[in-house]
């Protein structure tokens, strides 16, 4: 019986893992069918409600450096040092400085970490919670991970009715942190900020494409509460500085939801339609007046079964 070619044997067996599902199957069929796909198994990582998320990475662990270097591209743990051991965390990402995208939700993040991010040179979207990075709001803005990345979405819980200039954020005002994280075009938050510090945040980082605070579709009912109370502020704001008011000072703002914040990840970094690039397409709009100027809020987009 004649073969098909090897590559376009390979290219087959590539289409067919499209469907990750298939993979662990696929993976029996020959040798040569392991070594094509099972860096794709690798390639993006979803370990959030997993019990047993230590034994887990203690099995990836398991795989050659070599591997996990060039196979591992993008990673969303979600965790505690209750179910997973801090130094566990920190080998695996010493042994994966290739990785894009990462997000770390929940306090197994720490300033153990800070080593194995100063090796990931190819860093572009990072989602964390940077006072249990930097403890003490000690953002080093000289740290090799802010010169690459592109996206940064804030985990930071900071309300309306605290300080205006929330202690645990203050550090994006620094005069030089716009300088020192050149390449940043999209920066979020999930926390509802006051406007006086969204104004400075939003003059100061020119380079933003979007300026999002997020909230889960659940939370929509917050969402459009804290939009009404961020524009009555800011008119009052206008009134008494004499300045121009929210609808034509920070066009790049957007109050957005989205229905699942872990299936929004995954979209995006698969190069899908997630809540960074309906932000984009939502400012683009309102530039070309398809958008009334003073609406800032993006809801939910409805996705079919």
């Amino acid at each position: 019986m004649s073969r098909l070619p090897t590559e376009l044997e390979r290219l087959v067996f590539e289409c067919a893992a499209v469907n990750r599902s298939r993979i662990p199957t696929l993976l029996l069929v020959a040798h040569r069918v392991r070594i094509w796909l099972e860096p794709i198994l690798y390639h993006l990582l979803l370990l959030n409600g997993i019990r047993s998320i230590e034994s887990v990475l203690t099995v990836i662990l398991s795989k050659p450096p070599s591997f996990l270097e060039s196979a591992v591209r993008h990673l969303l743990l979600y965790s505690s040092p209750f179910s997973l051991k801090p130094d566990t965390l920190s080998q695996f990402l010493h042994r994966c400085p290739g990785i894009i995208s990462l997000s770390l939700i929940g306090d197994i993040t720490g300033p153990h970490l800070l080593p194995a991010l100063a090796q990931m040179h190819t860093l572009k979207r990072l989602s964390i919670e940077m006072k249990l990075l930097f403890p003490d709001s000690q953002v080093d803005l000289d740290h090799p991970l802010f010169a690459s990345i592109t996206h940064l979405e804030l985990f930071e819980e900071v309300y309306l009715d605290e300080e205006d200039e929330p202690n645990d954020l203050l550090w994006l005002l620094h005069p030089q942190a716009p300088a020192k994280m050149a390449n940043l075009e999209y920066l979020g938050f999930n926390t509802q900020l006051h406007p006086s510090f969204l104004c400075t945040v939003h003059d100061r980082y020119e380079q933003l494409r979007v300026l999002v605070v997020g909230f889960t579709a659940t939370d929509e009912e917050s969402a459009v509460g804290f939009l009404e109370e961020v524009t009555e502020q800011t008119a009052a704001m206008s009134e008494e500085d004499g300045e121009k008011g929210m609808g034509v000072g920070m066009e790049r703002l957007v109050v957005a939801t989205y229905e699942n914040p872990y299936q929004d990840w995954e979209r995006g970094v698969r190069g899908g339609e997630d809540v960074w690039a309906r932000a984009e397409e939502f400012v683009r709009r309102k530039r070309g007046g398809e958008v009334d100027a003073a609406n800032y809020y993006m809801p939910v987009k409805k996705r079919q079964s």
